[in-house]
């Protein structure tokens, strides 16, 4: 079977974990026979020291964790300092694995580590490099206004990542929408990008079915609106705040915020001052308890700033459906979740706060439209949209199989 090895900043497998994407894709490669090798950081994701939780990670995978520096990751000089050291660490991985592997799996930001593929080669024998991409700096860090768009270090970044996007086997990307931007931007062949969809897995949510069966006949009650993951300049605050201030006077809605990021207290600041009642603002929860939100939700809200389009796909979308929660989208409606959405019809796609109130009211007042968006929600993960089908894709891309 194949022998891959993961670069990755992150690898810290967990017992309630609701995304965990990379860890999924380990976890099904390596029940399928394929020897797998992770290079990672000794980080969580999100800050903190890791917590080692080996006894979770499957056969046939070894784990190699570098300490990293303690340097925040907030400021640009921190954030660049940690990249650099990973970067050395990673550089010196491949110049000890990379020649026993067939593929290399690239997933970090930014575009440094997969450089260390594009001017390392492996001796005689040079293993497919597939590069994925969530994120991607510094085009994020400009449309956020962190970075002026001609300054030295973005310029430098740019030219970067074009060079090794460009030498890579294959890039992977969540979205049409990000495929169509890497191509524009950096020049890369339409056949070297390859779309594979993001998704979520029941197993891992600790869903409540006594609450959810029941749901899939009619919504909770309260009706209650869940927008889970980071809050942040990637999200568009303002229409949620419009959205938050119009359930107000809607009788029987409610939603409810659980998140972690920079926006967060000034969110739950923001609620207390306007007295909202209908409208509450949690830190960020894992395993049962984040499971028990989902169960007695009744719709996933999701959000992406419009200037976001193309460069980032929001995850905690197929979370929502694997729930069996039907979504309404405060997206661009050229995004992929747009796309997604209207190709299951598990979803609404709103352009605004207003007619995302419209939107809630269809499927507050409409038990057979609700009905019929919840069950293509858990046809969606089951099918198009499942991790089977999702992770044979990559064992494809990897490993060439069915080429």
């Amino acid at each position: 079977m194949g022998r891959l090895l993961i670069l990755s900043e992150f690898y810290c497998p967990t017992e309630g974990r609701t995304i965990g994407i990379l860890e999924d894709l380990v976890e099904d490669l390596a029940n399928r026979g394929h020897n797998i090798t992770v290079v990672c950081g000794d980080a969580q994701y999100g800050g903190g020291s890791m917590k080692h939780t080996e006894g979770v990670i499957p056969d046939g995978v070894k784990v190699m964790r570098y300490q990293m520096p303690v340097a925040s990751r907030r400021s640009i000089g921190g954030r660049l300092f940690h990249w650099l050291s990973l970067l050395l660490r990673m550089r010196r991985a491949f110049r000890l694995y990379g020649s026993e592997c067939d593929a290399v799996l690239a997933v970090v930001n930014p575009i440094p580590i997969h450089w260390v593929m594009e001017t390392h080669r492996a001796g005689v024998h040079t293993p497919r490099r597939v590069a994925l991409v969530w994120d991607l700096l510094p085009d994020s860090a400009i449309a956020l206004e962190l970075l002026r768009p001609h300054s030295l270090l973005t310029s430098i970044a740019s030219r970067l990542n074009r060079r090794t996007l460009q030498s890579l086997d294959w890039v992977v990307v969540p979205g049409h929408d990000m495929k169509r931007h890497l191509v524009e931007t950096y020049v890369l062949r339409d056949t070297q990008v390859e779309v594979i969809s993001n998704w979520s897995d029941a197993s891992r949510l600790y869903l409540d079915n006594n609450l959810v069966l029941p749901r899939e006949q009619q919504p909770q009650q309260p009706f209650t609106i869940l927008l889970a993951g980071g809050m942040g300049r990637a999200q568009d605050v303002d229409q949620l705040k419009r959205l938050a201030l119009m359930i107000e006077g809607e009788g029987e809605m409610r939603l409810q915020v659980v998140g972690t990021g920079p926006l967060i207290v000034p969110l739950r600041e923001w609620v207390q001052e306007q007295g909202l009642g209908h409208t509450t603002v949690l830190d960020f929860c894992e395993g049962p308890e984040f499971g028990h939100l989902l169960s007695t939700a009744s719709v996933g809200l999701v959000l992406l700033h419009p200037r976001l389009l193309g460069l980032g796909v929001p995850s905690r979308t197929y979370t929502y459906l694997c729930a069996g929660l039907p979504v309404v989208a405060l997206v661009p409606p050229s995004c992929e979740i747009a796309l997604q959405l209207a190709q299951t019809a598990a979803g609404i796609v709103a352009a605004d706060a207003e007619r995302a109130l419209e939107s809630l009211r269809m499927l507050h007042d409409d038990p057979l439209l609700y009905r019929n968006m919840s069950a293509a929600a858990l046809q969606a993960t089951r099918g198009s949209l499942s991790r089977d089908n999702c992770t044979k894709q990559y064992e494809q891309m990897l490993f060439g199989y069915g080429e």
